[in-house]
This record gives C-alpha cells, sequence and structure tokens, in this order.
C-alpha cells in the first residue's frame, strides 16, 4: 500500500492534468499487479470521490472556524459558498448513481450520449462505456459503501489534516508565531490553496498553490519574507520525498508485484467485494 500510494502520487506532481493522472496511473498500477479492473476502478472511483469532496469542504469548515473568531474573509466565503455549491451537486448526482441500479444506468446513458457528441465534434470514437456500467458499478459499489464509507471519510480526513500539519510546522519553524497567524488563519489559507489545487493548471498545481498559500497567509497578516519561506519549505516537504519514493517505486514496480510474496491472487471467488 505503501508503495502504491508513493507511486500514484508521484505521478500527479510529474503529469499535468493532476488528481485525474494520478487515478489513472492508479489503475494502470494496480493493473500491473494483476488486480481485477472493476474492483481496481471501484477503489480507485471511491477514494477520488472522498478525497475531492473532502478538499471542497475544508474552506466550508475555515470559513466556520473564522466566524467563530469574528474574522471571516469574503473572499474565503466566497470560495467556501463555490465550494459548497460543488459539492451539493457532486454529492446529489453520487447519491443518484448510488441509490438505484435503473436511475444509475439513465444518468450513464445520458453522459455517455453528451461524450460521444463531443468526441464526434473531434472526429474520435464512442466511449466504450454506456448506462450499462453505471448499473453494475451501482450494484457493486452500494453493499461496500454501507460497510466502509466511515472508514472512506475517516482516512479522508486524517490523510488532510497530516498535510495541513506539515503546513503548521513549517510556518512555526520559521519564527511565525501564534500572535502573528493563528493556526486558524493558517488552516483558512491552506485549504484555499488545495481547491487551488484540484484546478489542473499545472503538474501538482505548481506556482498555482505557492501563489494561492502565499497570497492567503500574507493577507491574514503574515510576514512577506518568513510567509514565502514557510511555503516553500512546506512544499519541498510534501513533493520532493514521494518524487523520490515514487520514482524509484516506479522502476521497480514490477519485482514489488505482491503475489511474489503470497499476499494477491488472482482467484477472485473468495474475494469479500464479489
Amino acid at each position: 500500500a505503501l508503495a502504491f500510494t508513493q507511486a500514484s502520487t508521484a505521478l500527479t506532481y510529474v503529469m499535468p492534468g493532476g488528481g485525474l493522472v494520478g487515478m489513472a496511473g492508479s489503475f494502470a498500477l494496480l493493473r500491473a499487479w494483476s488486480f481485477p479492473g472493476a474492483s481496481i476502478a471501484r477503489a480507485v472511483t471511491l477514494t477520488g470521490i472522498w478525497n475531492q469532496l473532502s478538499n471542497l469542504l475544508l474552506p466550508v469548515v475555515a470559513v466556520s472556524l473564522l466566524a467563530a473568531e469574528s474574522e471571516a474573509d469574503a473572499e474565503l466565503v466566497s470560495i467556501a459558498l463555490l465550494g459548497s455549491a460543488i459539492f451539493g451537486v457532486a454529492a446529489v448526482a453520487i447519491g443518484l448513481v448510488l441509490w438505484r441500479a435503473d436511475v444509475a444506468r439513465a444518468i450513464g446513458d445520458l453522459l455517455a450520449r453528451w461524450c460521444n457528441g463531443t468526441l464526434r465534434r473531434i472526429r474520435r470514437g464512442p466511449v466504450r462505456w454506456s448506462g450499462d456500467s453505471f448499473a453494475r458499478f451501482q450494484a457493486q459499489t452500494a453493499g461496500l459503501l454501507r460497510r466502509r464509507w466511515h472508514a472512506l471519510t475517516l482516512a479522508a480526513i486524517l490523510g488532510n489534516v497530516t498535510v495541513f500539519v506539515v503546513l503548521l510546522v513549517c510556518v512555526r519553524a520559521v519564527g511565525i508565531g501564534d500572535g502573528e497567524l493563528t493556526w486558524i488563519e493558517v488552516f483558512a489559507g491552506w485549504s484555499i490553496a488545495r481547491v487551488l489545487g484540484l484546478i489542473p493548471l499545472t503538474p501538482g498545481g505548481v506556482g498555482v498553490v505557492e501563489v494561492g498559500l502565499t497570497t492567503a497567509l500574507v493577507g491574514f497578516g503574515g510576514a512577506d519574507a518568513p510567509v514565502v519561506t514557510a511555503v516553500l519549505l512546506y512544499r519541498f516537504a510534501t513533493i520532493v520525498p514521494t518524487l523520490v519514493l515514487g520514482g524509484v517505486t516506479m522502476l521497480v514496480w514490477r519485482r514489488l508485484h505482491p503475489s511474489r510474496g503470497g499476499g494477491v491472487s488472482t482467484d477472485t471467488r473468495n474475494r469479500p467485494d464479489k
């Protein structure tokens, strides 16, 4: 799991497209380890959705914390409202897909027609999936979510909180005290940067995240030079180790195949997700 996480995350830092590339890379890496395609698609989709939704909710939490201290910022409120709207639409769409197989099939057919119409304009072939693919996904996923939704949610929260702690440590390490930037203000600036990182302009949001995070922290009262130092230190600490470990992991990926140690069987008859 550690090798897989480092390798797939490293892909998001070197390829344009961010999370989408990471999800595609995750699928390819697990297929190389001979896991069933349906199980991989289900795992990658659910973890990707949960992570993105948690990122969209971060500004909402930040605004609530700032409002409790009477420090709500107009720009942050706007980002929070946008994140809430996107979260609401996404949550409703996901809920409908997972609600009933016939609803999932109808949504899948609608999306397939839209995608095929778009592809025809650029002279590309039709997609290989349809509403039936969504119906199968609903049947396979509903039970899994009933059993594991709490684990998915907890993992998404802990994953985000640990990254924030890295930033907070960097801010304090360069001498920015609580009297200059409170942890709530650091969290608010970080939540803005996380949303900006979802925009696939550059690999890993490089440049966009740094500018957005620096601007936010300076706007909350941080001194220019220490804030820039803290942001660069934070980005180094969260990107470079992953790039190194992920790069090494990908070079020896096939040698790390779990079945070599007897950990993975291609026989799926007794798998809990079947």
